[in-house]
């Protein structure tokens, strides 16, 4: 029953006593619960007592973290043996020798009474009362919780590519002449027809038109003019091209135009070609 596994329990932290005092250690420490919480009752109420050397009977004492309340064993604190042997708790080191708070008669001088026993207690400093108090071993420390284990660093972003060069203003382009091309009263796209900058297409490509503003005639690049595969090409064509068409500038769908050239360069060649 209860009796028993408090006996147990006892028995077990005055053999761990002895133990610790021949190994030189001090005893085990231990926490007093479920007595009165008031001000004059608060060593009852969860405090734990730590060992800090022997009484002159050479039995274990023990303190609060405070140091303001002690626990030790008395054989008899009158000294005359009108007071039976105890473990007596008191408020301060120096309080008159059977000035006490708390007392549990026992004989056992090698630790107080582990488990749940009913000591003499004296909550208000003027009645006392019968008390069940429980004494246990402090609750061992949680290891820390395993830390997880290193994440790899993200890979580094790639290196921005660097923004396209600036596109020259279309006041700086020279115009081109067109020559040679067949005639039809004055009204061909290649004969004698000066062509001046007008803008940049998709690719950014250049595209021309012609100066004189009363006729239509363009000059571009179209990387396909049919956006089905055909050869990239410079074309003269009546229709201006689409600047944010990919292919196709021209939007017909086929390659229909005036005159064309085919070639991979998005600069027009300066010179006479076929």
């Amino acid at each position: 029953g209860a009796t028993n596994s408090t006996s147990l329990a006892a028995a077990v932290y005055a053999i761990a006593t002895a133990a610790a005092a021949g190994a030189g250690l001090p005893p085990p420490a231990f926490v007093i619960s479920g007595g009165c919480a008031s001000e004059r009752g608060s060593p009852f109420d969860d405090v734990e007592y730590i060992a800090d050397g022997d009484t002159t009977s050479g039995v274990p004492h023990y303190h609060d973290s405070s140091s303001s309340f002690h626990i030790y064993w008395d054989p008899a604190c009158d000294g005359g043996g009108l007071f039976p042997a105890a473990w007596l708790v008191k408020n301060g080191s120096h309080a008159p020798a059977c000035s006490y708070i708390a007392a549990f008669v026992s004989d056992n001088s090698y630790s107080p009474p582990l488990g749940t026993e009913t000591w003499r207690v004296n909550c208000d400093g003027y009645n006392w009362t019968d008390m069940d108090l429980t004494l246990t071993h402090p609750s061992p420390s949680q290891p820390p919780p395993p830390q997880p284990p290193p994440s790899t660093p993200p890979s580094p972003p790639p290196p921005l590519s660097p923004p396209p060069p600036s596109l020259p203003p279309l006041d700086t382009v020279p115009s081109i002449w067109f020559t040679g091309g067949c005639s039809s009263n004055g009204t061909s796209a290649v004969d004698n027809v000066e062509y001046v900058a007008g803008g940049y297409t998709a690719s950014r490509a250049l595209f021309y038109h012609d100066a004189n503003a009363s006729r239509k005639f363009y000059i571009y690049w179209d990387p396909d003019c049919s956006c089905g595969g055909a050869p990239a090409r410079w074309i003269v064509d009546t229709d201006a091209p689409n600047t944010t068409a990919p292919c196709d500038l021209d939007g017909d769908g086929e390659c229909s135009d005036k005159a064309h050239i085919d070639s991979d360069e998005p600069s027009l060649e300066i010179g006479t070609k076929a």
